[in-house]
């Protein structure tokens, strides 16, 4: 189990304070005895010497656990530190030079090890947080530091400040010893790279750590060139003891800024801003300075430049350079840390210093502060390029690698497959040619000359697709000899592709018998260029003059010709078959609206989504028919008055029709109305705009459809809060305030998802709707950099913190909810809070018309805590207590026998009951349990029997009803496999148990579930 944040945070806080408590000491120490001992020309070879053993030391520092490990490395550094001290009091004038080094590179040794362990303690949003605190706190360190380093600098002199900074060091040391990383590794996770032998190639050869490596060797030139102004003007104008102290004081004022900085805007600054504008901050405000020290040539406009300099460096940088290593792959983040931070930042100290002995001397110090402008435009030129990469960077850790398939050689294989003589692989292989574009007219042809009348027709329907008038011999070849279906598919198909042939090869069959053959002669000579054929014309109003009277099989030719001639005045020849007594007629004559195009059926259509038998055909006669249906689609959708389970049907519809107006029309639609129907049409807008992205989205509607979730989240917040604490998690009435809240943030997943990447907004929403705290950050990273301020501000209240991880709300108050809960607009909530409310006695009205069904809303309250549908929606729920119906059986009474058929799921309402296999107790059951589970699945004969053990009340759900609520709302299988899951594992375990002991079947009965996960279906 992880530790707290507090936990983590103490220790690395207090090292960090300790660690630049003797940077403070031992910096200023070290360069006021090398500029008293040597001349200001020899920094620059100081620069590249610091520059070439850091980078060495970076290089083979990451190998071996302890190496890697600050504590020993600090404490190591505090036995060498007094090493020096001791050099320096035997007057030894070399170890000044000595002790300049050890500053230079021990510091970035510690630093690289250091943020490497920060970046294993915390994840991707604490760390904005841990890492201000880190440095606010380690900055105090510079301040207590620069305030000992200046008494002991006027009493002491340097050699003080450099046993100080040992002891300092030691004391670090001894904090570390408190830290312990909460880095999960994973058991299977590849190598680190080894930065020694291959690593740095690796690190570079990407282009965000090419851009970064850029950044951080600007940053590094910018330290040493500022660094050189004031040390430069401070040894023209100061003394051994002045320069000692003025430099302690430049220690001293850099913690004070850091820690006010740190403490009041870094956090602020990170939110509003984000990490690269955060880290660009740092050189525009050095270019800034730098002109007015230029201006202004005195040491103290020198020492105000290195103050702000370092105060980045030492504090504001760090926190955004560690953030910028965070979206890098695990394998390589500590390479990319030590080559960027180790061998490039102090490489910057090499360029630094060749430019310095390169120009400084021809164009003085006011070439110096040239070269500093340039270098602070280099760095936020590099800035804005590392930008997208960096989001690239987070998307790959939210989303993960994109699998591509590749069709390299498929084609022969498949083309082989159609050849297959089993219909369903020819089938396959074909509908995977045409999916991958891959189907060309020798597929075709294969198709036509293949054995099985199935495999013939589906080539006949891909000829017309793909308008192939040259196959039109294989055709004719159909026509003499096929069977009926792909007989009369293939001379439709020879009047579209091939007329003049049709003229010659369909009128022969106009007298034919047979009523397919007939009609489909008399649609494709009339559906031929030119003058309408007499004879066929003549014979197509005597099929529509017997009508309804004529045989179904009759019928059902006639409404599919009808569809196929899509001739605007044939319309209202459809309309008696339409309305025929017979599904199979109806069903051919509402396919065959749709083939035709007939807009002018629409309104006739609309009655049938609500047909379970009919409702499929319907949808795909209504998106037949395009952009001309939407308005009459979308006003429906909007109309309340209007049956609810017609408009939850709708939104599928204007997916299918895949336009821009029929998405539109979901976009625009009511913005007052059922949570269940946004839900729908939330998911076919997102749906819709991923099979289509070239669709354009309105960008006001957007977000006025976020600001809806926004209220909505806000609105039931504290209701639900309330409700946990007042009524308990398994309360129906809070798991449906719960399932708003879900729905709402999802949604809104969706609705962003129309702005940018679908997949990836999806994929943020899972994580962080889940448990992993560290995906959770990443997730939220992503929004912070891909969304706009508008969009992340709508969407805030949501996704800030999860809310069934927020803390139960007031008991009492939850009163003050339920009357605005029973007046809600929502179906479900609604009924739900006004029965809970009856039974408080403070809902006291009559059920009312746009009530939910009183024995609905009783056998909704039944299914509350049962085991099968604890995982399910409330929505899915209240579905499925609308087909439930209600039994009795009394004590003793079988409720099925082994072997009859499975066409049934059963709930106890009240009682209970016993499995029976050969007479043999096999299985318990009790009020909120169910049975009877695998047959709503396969149909298949029950496996035993079930008897009543006292006299009980239950449920039944018809399979049929079943499966139908399934066609709509496949995610209520989500909830029950589940459970089924969790059933089967303890039957299994318990079973082996008790056989292993006794040698005998138990009796079982499931256990209660686990308590709900925060992730929702």
């Amino acid at each position: 189990m992880a530790r707290s944040w507090t936990a983590r945070l103490a220790p690395a806080a207090a090292f960090q304070f300790f660690f630049i408590a003797s940077v403070s000491m031992f910096k200023p120490g070290a360069n006021a005895l090398t500029l008293s001992r040597f001349s200001p020309q020899a920094l620059p070879w100081l620069y590249i010497g610091a520059a070439v053993l850091a980078a060495g030391l970076a290089l083979i520092g990451g190998d071996g656990k302890r190496r890697r490990d600050p504590g020993f490395i600090v404490l190591a550094g505090a036995l060498f530190a007094g090493t020096l001290a001791i050099g320096v009091w035997l007057q030894q004038s070399w170890i000044s030079l000595g002790a300049y080094l050890f500053s230079e590179v021990f510091a970035t040794l510690v630093s690289l090890s250091f943020w490497g362990a920060m970046g294993e303690a915390f994840d991707a949003r604490e760390a904005r947080r841990a890492f201000s605190w880190i440095n606010g706190i380690g900055m105090s360190g510079a301040i207590f530091g620069g305030f000992i380093a200046q008494l002991l600098a006027k009493t002491e002199g340097a050699l003080a400040l450099l046993i100080g900074g040992a002891v300092m060091l030691f004391a670090a040391g001894v904090a570390w010893r408190f830290h312990r990383s909460e880095l999960e590794v994973e058991k299977n996770a590849a190598p680190a790279v080894n930065v020694a032998r291959d690593g740095w190639r690796e690190v570079l050869s990407a282009r965000y750590t090419q851009w970064m490596a850029v950044f951080v060797l600007g940053m590094s030139v910018l330290q040493q060139l500022t660094d050189f102004i004031f040390r430069a003007r401070a040894a023209a104008n100061l003394s051994e003891a002045d320069m000692a102290s003025v430099f302690a004081a430049h220690q001293l004022w850099t913690g004070v800024f850091c820690v006010v900085f740190q403490f009041l805007l870094a956090e602020l600054l990170l939110r509003k801003l984000g990490i690269l504008r955060y880290a660009g901050f740092a050189p525009g405000v050095l270019a800034a300075l730098t002109l007015i020290t230029w201006l202004i040539p005195s040491v103290w406009s020198a020492w105000a430049l290195k103050v702000f300099e370092a105060a980045a460096s030492w504090s504001m940088l760090p926190v955004a350079i560690q953030l910028m290593y965070a979206p890098l792959d695990d394998r390589l983040r500590d390479a990319a840390r030590r080559t960027i931070d180790g061998v490039v930042r102090k490489g910057g100290m090499a360029v630094a210093g060749l430019m310095l002995i390169a120009l400084a001397n021809a164009l003085g110090l006011d070439g110096v502060f040239v070269m500093v402008l340039l270098t602070c435009g280099i760095v936020g030129w590099a800035l804005w390029r590392i930008r997208p990469r960096y989001v690239e960077a987070v998307h790959a850790r939210v989303a993960g690698l994109e699998q591509r398939n590749n069709f390299e050689g498929e084609e022969r294989l498949l083309g082989q497959a159609i050849r297959a003589p089993s219909p369903e692989q020819a089938l396959r292989a074909a509908d995977l040619l045409e999916r991958t574009g891959l189907l060309n007219e020798s597929h075709v042809r294969t198709l036509l000359e293949h054995r099985q009348e199935r495999v013939q027709e589906r080539g006949v329907q891909l000829a017309e697709d793909l308008r192939l008038h040259t196959v039109a011999k294989p055709l004719e070849n159909i026509i003499a000899t096929g069977a009926r279906r792909p007989r009369d598919a293939a001379i439709w198909a020879l009047a579209w592709l091939a007329p003049e042939r049709a003229r010659v090869v369909l009128p022969p069959l106009l007298g034919q018998q047979d009523i397919g053959m007939q009609t489909a002669a008399i649609g494709g000579v009339l559906s031929l260029p030119g003058p309408d054929d007499g004879t066929a014309k003549t014979m197509l109003a005597a099929l529509l003059d017997r009508g309804v009277d004529a045989p179904a099989p009759e019928r059902r030719e006639v409404a599919k010709m009808l569809g196929r001639l899509a001739k605007p005045e044939l319309a209202r020849s459809l309309v008696p078959y339409l309305d025929d007594a017979d599904a199979t007629v109806r069903r051919v004559a509402i396919e065959a609206a749709g083939v035709g195009k007939y807009v002018e059926l629409a309104p006739r259509l609309l009655r049938f989504l609500t047909w379970r038998d009919d409702r499929r055909a319907a949808r795909e006669a209504l998106a037949n028919m395009g952009d001309a249906v939407v308005p009459l689609l979308g006003s429906t959708l909007d109309d309340r008055s209007r049956t609810r389970g017609l408009r939850l049907q709708l939104p599928r519809v204007l997916r299918l029709i895949a336009t821009q107006e029929s998405l539109n029309a979901l976009l625009f639609s009511n913005a007052q109305d059922d949570p269940s129907l946004h839900y729908r049409i939330g998911l076919s807008l997102a749906q819709l705009h991923d099979e289509h992205p070239e669709l354009n989205i309105d960008r006001t509607r957007q977000l006025e459809a976020l600001q809806r979730r926004h209220d909505v989240t806000e609105a039931l917040l504290e209701p639900y809060r309330d409700a946990r604490a007042a009524l308990g998690e398994d309360s129906l009435l809070t798991r449906v305030l719960g399932d708003r809240l879900d729905q709402s943030m999802e949604i809104s997943f969706w609705l962003l998802g129309l702005r940018h990447d679908g997949a990836t907004m999806r994929r943020a929403h899972t994580l962080l709707i889940g448990t992993d705290s560290r995906r959770r950050a990443w997730a939220l990273e992503l929004l912070d950099n891909v969304l706009s301020g508008a969009e992340r501000e709508l969407i805030s209240i949501a996704v800030d913190s999860n809310h069934r991880a927020l803390p139960l709300g007031a008991a009492a108050r939850f009163a003050n909810h339920l009357q605005a809960l029973c007046n809600s607009d929502d179906f479900v909530l609604k009924a739900c809070a006004r029965s809970v409310a009856r039974r408080a006695l403070v809902w006291q009205q009559p059920y009312r018309e746009d009530d939910m069904n009183e024995l609905t809303v009783k056998k909704l309250f039944a299914l509350e805590g049962v085991e099968i549908f604890a995982r399910s929606d409330v929505d899915d729920v209240a579905a499925v207590a609308a087909v439930a119906k209600e039994q009795s059986f009394t004590r003793g009474t079988r409720v099925y026998a082994e072997g009859d058929p499975g066409d049934a799921l059963y709930v106890i309402v009240d009682g209970s009951m016993e499995a029976r296999r050969d007479g043999e107790v096999v299985m318990t059951m009790k009020a909120k349990e169910s049975f009877g589970e695998t047959s709503l699945f396969d149909g298949a004969p029950r496996i035993n029997e079930v008897v009543a053990m006292t006299d009980s009340k239950v449920l039944v759900i018809d399979r049929r009803d079943f499966l139908d609520l399934l066609a709509d709302r496949p995610e209520l299988l989500a909830g029950m496999f589940r459970v089924l899951s969790r059933q089967l594992k303890s039957m299994v375990v318990e079973v082996a148990n008790r056989r292993a002991t006794t040698g005998e079947m138990p009796a079982i009965g499931a256990g209660p579930l686990p308590p709900p996960t925060p992730s929702r279906p």
